[in-house]
């Protein structure tokens, strides 16, 4: 194609970088989604008599996407989002059997909005101290940090 006009150019760039925007935002979500599986999911299993986890299918997992890549003048962008009601994978919600929230002396909780910060930060409350440690669900599963420290020491820059 011909360049002849800063018009041209300017498309031709644009494309260009909205397929780079689209390639990393597709591996940051899947070094998110393995920091999740990591961090979040594989050091600690509910008990044999919990729950059993949804993953990618209508677990906390399967709530992050990424966006379509949007070109608005000169901003490009992909957004990595958290969605309980992420496309065809919603997350369940199960409250009598503490999925995704619960229900205490009649009080009925939906934590699926938040449940990204509960996990992260360690938010969890006490209701299951009765249970033998270690309470897993009450410590910080930083996912988030762990991804953003991937990006920090270079890890798109590694072939």
């Amino acid at each position: 194609m011909l360049i002849d006009n800063d018009l041209t150019l300017d498309l031709i760039l644009k494309q260009d970088i909205a397929i780079v925007i689209n390639e990393v935002s597709t591996d940051l979500l899947e070094a998110l989604k393995k920091n999740i599986r990591l961090i979040v999911y594989n050091p600690f299993k509910p008990s044999k008599n919990g729950y059993e986890r949804q993953g990618e299918e209508g677990g906390f997992l399967g709530s992050w996407d990424k966006t379509n890549v949007d070109i608005a003048g000169r901003e490009i962008s992909s957004l990595i989002t958290n969605d309980p009601d992420n496309g065809g994978t919603s997350m369940g919600y199960l409250p009598e059997d503490f999925i995704h929230g619960s229900v205490v002396n009649d009080v009925i909780s939906d934590v699926r909005q938040v449940l990204a910060e509960i996990i992260n930060e360690g938010k969890s409350g006490s209701y299951f101290d009765f249970a033998p440690e270690p309470h897993w669900w009450k410590s910080p599963r930083m996912f988030w940090e762990a991804t953003e420290e991937l990006i920090s020491n270079g890890w798109l820059m590694e072939d």
